[in-house]
């Protein structure tokens, strides 16, 4: 029990050993924005040095650094109307494709030339990029006024070959344009020749009155036939008459040939009945004859010449309906001829506004420099200066004392 409560009063003492210790070192580590206040007061030369000597740097910075402008020329891409019409335009190039062609082609090219002059490609830099929503390429250098002439250079030569390739682009376009109107005014040539018209016009006419012919002819062979089905009934009841006369005759002959049979021991009743018998027979033949004309030979002459005046009439009704329809031809011809003709003169005037409508690529803004210099002001480099040996200046004081403090401890 003795043990245990000397251990404990051990540890009691221990604890309050270690929290005067804490207590007494806890001031020292303290950090006083007074005495920071005073560390940079003594040390003020120090800051004060830094910053006149970040101000001189600044200054011979300003005096040796040339001013670098941005030289620029902003390019138009051309157009051209499309088949729609001269109101929808379509661009010669893609405005990506004009960039990569200025980048990966005119530029550097244009920049071998710069340092053929004997320039260092390094002091130079190009770059080329296109306006949100635009047709518009921007070509951009930054260089200094010494430079200017050689980069005016560089900025013409790479616009002026973008120009002569969409020239030729743009140059296919007119060619095929030109083509175009020449069909065009040869077709409306046509159309307003007269005797081009008049022969057409001629070709139809006729046409119809061939037609009107063939329906005349066919009028007279409706009379014709018409006369002779005509005739056919006449033949019709002369023959049913001449029938009926052969009967009564046959009917006289033969009650005549039975008085002579009741008196036939008289040779000249003998005589009388033969020449009786061969009467009726040529009137039985002859009757025969008819009968057969009558009621075959009469019917099929009626139904040919029916079936051919039905054939007549049915030619006449689609002749009929055939003059009509060349007629109207006719008209819708001499109508769509005009309409033809207006619709040709408004084809030479859209092609021909389509051609007019045609755009080169142009520059819409000459190379030359900006009216400021590029980058910062001399106000805004001389103020970073100055924050800048301030902030130097605070660090160098901080720096010093740090220090003149380890040496203290040192000693």
């Amino acid at each position: 029990m003795a043990d245990m409560k000397g251990s404990q009063s051990d540890e009691a003492e221990q604890t309050r050993g270690g929290s005067r210790r804490e207590a007494a070192y806890y001031p020292d580590d303290e950090i006083s924005l007074i005495d920071l206040w005073r560390t940079l007061v003594r040390r003020r030369s120090i800051i004060g040095f830094t910053v006149v000597g970040s101000l001189v740097l600044g200054i011979m910075f300003l005096i040796v650094k040339p001013d670098t402008y941005v030289f620029g020329s902003t390019i138009e891409i051309g157009h051209y109307p499309t088949e729609a019409g001269s109101r929808e335009l379509a661009s010669l190039d893609t405005v990506e494709n004009a960039l990569s062609k200025l980048q990966d082609g005119y530029i550097p090219e244009a920049l071998r030339r710069y340092m053929d002059e004997g320039h260092e490609e390094s002091r130079l830099r190009v770059t080329a990029r296109n306006p949100r929503g635009s047709n518009l390429v921007v070509i951009e250098v930054k260089g200094t006024l010494d430079e200017g002439e050689s980069i005016l250079r560089v900025l013409n030569y790479a616009s002026n070959q973008l120009i002569e390739d969409h020239r030729y682009l743009l140059d296919i376009q007119r060619q095929q344009l030109d083509s175009r109107l020449e069909q065009a005014r040869l077709e409306l040539a046509k159309y307003e020749d007269e005797r081009m018209f008049r022969i057409q016009e001629l070709e139809r006419v006729r046409a119809i009155e061939r037609t009107k012919l063939e329906l005349s002819e066919l009028l007279q062979q409706q009379e014709l036939v018409e006369s002779r089905i005509k005739r056919l009934d006449d033949m019709q009841r002369l023959l049913e008459q001449q029938i009926k006369e052969i009967r009564h005759s046959i009917e006289v002959a033969s009650e005549t040939r039975r008085a002579a049979v009741a008196n036939v021991g008289d040779p000249a009743n003998a005589m009388t009945l033969l020449m009786i018998d061969s009467d009726i027979q040529q009137n039985r033949n002859r009757l025969a004859t008819l009968d057969e004309r009558l009621h075959i030979g009469l019917p099929n002459e009626f139904d040919e010449l029916q079936k051919r005046l039905d054939d007549i009439l049915r030619a006449q009704s689609n002749m009929k309906t055939e003059i009509e329809a060349r007629e109207s031809e006719l008209e819708r011809f001499r109508i769509d001829w005009e309409r033809s003709t207006e619709a040709q003169r408004q084809t030479v005037r859209a092609v021909e506004a389509r051609l007019n409508a045609a755009r080169d690529t142009r520059v819409v803004t000459q190379p030359a420099r900006s009216l400021e210099p590029e980058g910062p002001g001399k106000s805004i480099i001389l103020a970073l200066s100055l924050f800048l040996g301030l902030m130097l200046g605070v660090f160098a004081a901080f720096f010093a004392e740090f220090l003149r403090n380890a040496r203290e401890e040192t000693a």
